[in-house]
């Protein structure tokens, strides 16, 4: 994302994505199609793995976001780590330590193409939020085998 001043020329908190600029005018649909199409080419020049993904906008009374939600992954893709090895990435301090490195590298992936489109001007001295939309990324599906919670 880059980062434009704002009045005071202060660019802490200001912040576009490389694609919002050319993308200002549409609405979240539209860019839940644009998304949609940005993770095709990732998965097909091999930048993620075969997944198959959810991308929808969303609308709730004082916010509007989008959602993707990876409703699909290959074989052999390990979502959740074993207990033992959640337990090792949790006291490495590892953010989601449950997650795999691999699911870690395909949210990250996803996060930062979906982040393209968005603004964020945040100022949080002062709780003010204010960005184009809000996201969700996440996976909806286990591992093989896994049961349900």
């Amino acid at each position: 994302m880059n980062s434009a001043a704002n009045v005071n020329g202060d660019t802490r908190n200001h912040i576009y994505g490389a694609k919002y600029e050319a993308t200002k005018g549409l609405d979240r649909v539209e860019l839940a199609k644009l998304i949609r199409a940005d993770i095709a080419k990732a998965v097909e020049c091999g930048a993620l793995p075969a997944i198959k993904v959810s991308v929808r906008a969303v609308r709730v009374t004082h916010s509007s976001g989008i959602n993707v939600a990876i409703t699909g992954i290959p074989e052999g893709f390990v979502v959740r780590v074993s207990e033992l090895e959640e337990e090792r990435q949790r006291t490495a301090k590892m953010a989601q330590p449950w997650l795999s490195r691999e699911a870690h590298y395909v949210l990250t992936v996803l996060e930062r193409l979906v982040e393209q489109y968005n603004f964020d001007r945040c100022e949080l001295q002062s709780d003010y939020f204010h960005v184009r939309f809000y996201s969700q990324i996440g996976f909806a599906v286990k591992n093989p085998g896994e049961k349900a919670a």
